[in-house]
């Protein structure tokens, strides 16, 4: 499917920021440390459950909801200073994802 191609390399990129930067063994206590960061981890656990219920049944109805979901979680952490330049980029990847391209096998 083309939107799994453009969306995988994004996937991917997170999670391993996700598992590397936002680690529980942060001090919670300082502001640069977590900027912008707060409840991370949480709310890309929104994402992944989003994920996996597009991946397991791919629809245009399913690919919104991903979509939103990702779309959420971008401008809850537009301020996370651990983005970089990253940020840009992969939030036009998000919104320029067509769910209307994705059909059903059902």
């Amino acid at each position: 499917m083309k939107i799994y191609s453009k969306i995988l390399p994004l996937i991917l990129c997170i999670t391993l920021f996700s598992f590397s930067s936002c680690s529980g063994d942060d001090d919670a206590g300082t502001d640069d440390s977590i900027a912008g960061c707060n409840d991370f981890q949480s709310e890309w656990e929104d994402v992944v459950n989003a994920l996996n219920a597009y991946s397991q049944a791919p629809s245009s109805q399913t690919c919104e909801v991903y979509k939103e979901a990702m779309t959420d979680f971008y401008q809850e952490f537009e301020d996370c200073q651990y983005w970089g330049n990253q940020y840009e980029e992969d939030i036009n990847q998000v919104q320029a994802m067509d769910c209307s391209e994705v059909s059903s096998d059902t």
